[in-house]
């Protein structure tokens, strides 16, 4: 060991706390596998918050409960003489900075920059290492070799003060404690002596001579409340009492021994003594009420080469040690007392399955399941088997008390009588149905008058009395019965485990009677009847059973109600509503009022989270034993403790748009924080600090203004906001403890999301009267859409007063003609008394009757509004071309394309779409002389195609004189409805007419 170390391992720290004793605790293991930066220990200190500070070898670590965080000196910091080497004491200042020492400079953790800085001191060409010992505004003191050293901040002045009565050789043994008054004591080679920094003056208080031998040294641990000093020497273990001087010895047999760690209260003290443990002491009657040594078990060290011990605010203990890391452990008193071969030197070898319990006076007797029945002295933790008869085997399945002297033990195969003073025991015979068969006995239980009923693998059992002791079966429904249980109304419940149910009985006559047979399925393991209430509560495999007997119903709670498990082996009562209950996951404490639920596990000290059935016993005195597969646990459930220690809520961390903060800004420091709108997905990480249970933390928080509720998520500690929108948001969190005690609401950071800038008031002025703007040209449209509206609809007035107009000029015009041409033709008739000339005036005034009707069939076809789309323009052309070409030598074909039925057309479209292939078929049969005509429509869109195509004699396209007016008309018609007109001919190569028209709806 290093000369520091040697010397750093006498400086300890104490403390004026009530310390209580301490029994089975889990010891809680850090080291480079959990993130500790370094494995040796040398500092620690709780800061404000409640994080504590670990100082190693390599670098200062910052731990909540669950994660370290290091900080070391950068490379050009190291470069100038930094070192990573933390060698003192942590102090924090009333700026929450973090102080300490290393190997000839001084450091510092900067709470605002999140960062270690070196002080810049020159120190005199001397090799030492650096104790921290004050820290003030304008001031730094502390120990460095011979001296305690001054450092004024703002002058940068150094004043040393040399510790008197020091021999260099023995300078890597000094310790130094500060006490209650901001005095500094430190050991002396002839004894202690206190520096006043006020008075700047050293008091040297020199020991007899026989307590520093030359072979031997001084060591000062810790100051008590009484102002004594606790002092290692030559004679032992010393509490010196100054003003006057009084020296004391305390232990003697630490002589020649180094304690590395001490901690002290009125009435107790903890030592850490290198290659023997952890030792915990009655100051009262200085007499080893505990040690703790190394070991590979949860309630073992990692090592006993310690450096130095730490008390924290929620009273855990931490162990700092040489090359293996942290340990810590809770210094309240344990809730469940552990009974295994970890906690117990002289435990049995009697291995630690247990399966059921008695006790009788100050001695607890309990079954196991291999190595028969063992006795143990609760006074003086001492274990003694019982001797059993060698048939009767290894096997304890039931153990109740008999009589005043004798206790009734049942086994696989039998039963006996165990006399605890004699040891006698009497066999106890059971008269079989089924020869040879094991009969294992479950659980056995003796009435008051003597007779003793068993529950076994085939069946029920029951003796009655008499010297024989001979056991019948009796009457039951099933066999595999597990438990057996007496009520108040001397009713006996036998549940059993093959078939799931419970058999009644009743007692008369010294005879027992089968009386019904309930509860089918639930496989019920454990009995407590509540009489006040007149409840028979069951442990059953499918959860607690809550049965009223005047009812005669019940209820079944489960996992559903918060319980751990469905599978219960037992319930025992505890204080006011509680119920214990045992299972497959540790102990469950139930309030029965309530419906409250608390879970305990192993690292609340249990000897498992599996439990056996029937193992399970309360004593007069109120303790409650409850045995399983890992020894078994005894507590008294009025005397348990609970964690009052509130966790304090901490923000450790914020991410922007999912990157972190840069490491010079420390997110613990923030307090509010203003973003701009683009930069709205925040994810915050947060810490609950309480260190005596931090697997069993909980949290919850809540984004005022983004969570409506409290998001209960207990292990969660980093929480997500994407795309907050504009505004103002606070961000809450609670925790609570192992015992679910909840703390306050803490507020951890407020948060502003600004509005774009598009959002400022200027911006939204010139928004404003740009909107004024739009409204305005909006209503001028308005306006002007409703001018046009009324313009539109003067339009189609004067439309239809154009189609009148044009129909009253077709009827003029056809009909006028045509009566007139009638009229014209009957005169001539009347003249004309030529019979040929008379018979061709007749027909024509046929013919032109007949033109006169088509003619006025067309127009009320025109003028009809249920005509106005394609497909009955389609339809009535095909029905008008076949009737033309009907009685003549020319055939007609029509194709057209389907259209569909909503396709409106005006009828001016209409009309001369008609007209136009009316004529173009009459020039067909009339001039082209054609044997064939096809006529057909396309539609592409909105645009319209018919083409008529003849095989007649045609013509010369630039020779139309015969065909002028017909062929200007047609295409001056297709001119008044924005179409188009095309004829192809040759002459004797037929003729083809085409005309395109678009349909606007």
């Amino acid at each position: 060991m290093n000369q520091f170390l040697i010397r750093f391992t006498f400086f300890l720290i104490a403390f004026s706390q009530t310390l209580p004793g301490l029994s089975a605790q889990i010891i809680y293991k850090y080291g480079l596998d959990k993130g500790l930066s370094q494995s040796t220990v040398y500092a620690m200190l709780q800061d404000h918050l409640g994080f504590l500070w670990v100082g190693t070898a390599d670098g200062l670590n910052r731990f909540d409960g669950n994660t370290f965080k290091t900080y070391r000196f950068s490379d050009q910091q190291l470069k100038n003489g930094a070192s990573n080497f933390i060698s003192g004491l942590l102090i924090e200042d009333t700026a929450h900075n973090i102080w300490f020492g290393t190997n000839h400079i001084i450091g510092k953790y900067n709470f605002q920059t999140n960062k270690l800085e070196k002080i810049p001191i020159k120190l005199k060409n001397i090799y030492g290492n650096i104790f921290i010992l004050k820290v003030n505004q304008d001031e730094i003191w502390f120990n460095w070799t011979y001296y305690i050293v001054n450092f004024k901040f703002k002058t940068g002045s150094i004043t040393y003060y040399n510790i008197p009565d020091v021999d260099p050789k023995y300078d890597y043994y000094r310790s130094f404690v500060t006490d209650n008054k901001g005095k500094m004591w430190v050991n002396t080679n002839h004894g202690i002596t206190c520096f006043d920094t006020d008075r700047k003056q050293f008091k040297l208080y020199p020991f007899p001579s026989e307590y520093t031998a030359s072979n031997g040294y001084l060591n000062l641990l810790a100051i008590g409340n009484d102002e004594s000093k606790i002092i290692n020497s030559s004679k032992g273990l010393l509490r010196v009492k100054c003003n006057p001087l009084k020296i004391e010895i305390i232990v003697s047999e630490f002589i020649h021994k180094t304690i590395t760690g001490l901690l002290i209260s009125d009435d107790k003290l903890i030592l850490g003594i290198p290659g023997i443990g952890l030792d915990f002491y009655d100051l009262k009657t200085f007499t080893l009420s505990k040690r703790i040594t190394e070991g590979a078990s949860s309630y073992q060290l990692s090592n006993r080469i310690f450096t130095m011990l730490y008390k924290d605010n929620s009273n855990n203990l931490w162990i700092g040690m040489d090359g293996f890391g942290l340990n810590s452990l809770n210094l309240e008193p344990e809730k469940f007392k552990l009974y295994n071969r970890d906690q117990f030197p002289n435990w049995p070898a009697c291995g630690n399955f247990i399966k059921n319990f008695l006790k009788s006076g100050d001695t607890l007797f309990f079954g196991t399941h291999e190595y028969g029945l063992w006795g143990l002295s609760l006074n003086e933790n001492k274990f003694f088997p019982l001797p059993m008869p060698a048939k009767f085997g290894k096997v304890i399945t039931g153990i109740f008390a008999y009589s005043k002297n004798e206790i009734l033990i049942g086994g696989i195969s039998s039963a006996i009588i165990y006399n605890l003073y004699s040891h006698h025991t009497k066999e106890i015979t059971f008269k079989l149905i089924e020869k040879g068969r094991n009969i294992n006995i479950l659980s056995i239980y003796p009435f008051k008058d003597g007779s003793i009923m068993a529950a076994t693998l085939i069946g029920n059992y029951y003796y009655n009395g008499g010297s024989k002791f001979i056991f019948k079966n009796i009457e039951a429904h099933n066999s595999y019965s597990v438990a057996i249980f007496h009520d108040q109304k001397k009713r006996i419940w036998v549940s059993s485990i093959m078939g799931g149910a419970i058999s009644r009985y009743h007692k008369k006559g010294g005879e027992l009677f089968y009386t019904d047979y309930l509860l089918h399925q639930n496989n019920v393991r454990g009995f407590y009847e509540d009489t006040s209430k007149h409840h028979l509560w069951m442990a059953s495999e499918q959860g607690l059973i809550d049965y009223n007997l005047k009812t005669e119903k019940y209820i079944l709670i489960s996992k559903k109600d918060g319980l751990t498990e469905n599978y219960l082996y037992s319930v025992l009562p505890g204080k006011g509503d509680e119920l214990w209950l045992s299972g497959n996951k540790g102990l469950i404490c139930f309030h029965s009022a309530s419906g409250k639920v608390e879970n305990y596990d192993p690292s609340d000290g249990l000897q498992s989270n599996e439990f056996n059935t029937g193992s399970a016993y309360q004593s007069h005195d109120g303790y409650l034993y409850f045995g399983g597969v890992n020894g078994f646990n005894r507590f008294n459930p009025k005397r348990i403790t609970i964690n009052k220690h509130k966790p304090v809520i901490a923000l450790t961390g914020l991410k922007i748009m999912d990157i972190h903060l840069p490491d010079t800004v420390n997110s613990i420091s923030l307090k509010k924080i203003v973003l701009p709108y683009d930069q709205n997905t925040l994810s915050i990480e947060f810490t609950a600090l309480e260190m005596s249970r931090p697997d069993k933390v909980k949290s919850k928080y809540k984004l005022v203004g983004a969570d409506p509720y409290w998001v209960d998520e207990p292990e969660k500690r980093m929480v997500r906001y994407p795309n907050l929108q504009p505004g103002s948001y606070k961000f809450l969190a609670m925790a609570c403890n192992s015992d679910e005690i909840w703390s306050k609401e803490y507020l951890l950071l407020e948060v502003t999301i600004e509005k774009p800038w598009w959002l400022n008031w200027h911006i939204l002025f010139i928004e404003f009267i740009g909107i004024l703007l739009l409204i305005t040209g909006a209503v001028k449209w308005f306006i002007k859409s409703k001018l046009n509206e009324k313009q539109r609809e003067l339009n189609r007035l004067n439309s239809i007063h154009a189609e009148r107009e044009r129909i009253s000029r077709d009827m003029h015009d056809d009909l006028g003609s045509g009566l007139t041409r009638i009229s014209i033709l009957s005169q001539l008739l009347k003249q004309n008394m030529n019979e040929d000339l008379r018979k061709q005036q007749v027909d024509k005034i046929a013919d032109t009757a007949g033109e006169l009707v088509d003619n006025m069939s067309n127009l009320v076809w025109t003028m009809n509004p249920g005509n106005d789309t394609l497909q009955n323009l389609l339809a009535y052309l095909r029905q008008y071309i076949f009737h033309f070409f009907e009685n003549t030598t020319l055939t007609p074909a029509i194709n057209f394309d389907e259209t569909d039925n909503d396709i409106s057309i005006t009828p001016e479209i209409r009309k001369n779409v008609f007209l136009i292939i009316k004529e173009t078929c009459n020039n067909s049969l009339k001039y082209a002389q054609a044997t064939n005509i096809s006529i057909t429509f396309n539609s592409c869109a909105n645009q319209c195609v018919f083409t008529i195509k003849d095989n007649g004699k045609g013509f010369d396209i630039n020779n139309t004189r015969r065909f002028g007016n017909g062929l200007t008309n047609m295409r001056k018609r297709m001119q008044d409805i924005g179409g188009t007109f095309e004829i192809i001919s040759q002459p004797e190569a037929g003729t083809q007419t085409s005309i395109a028209f678009e349909i606007r709806n």
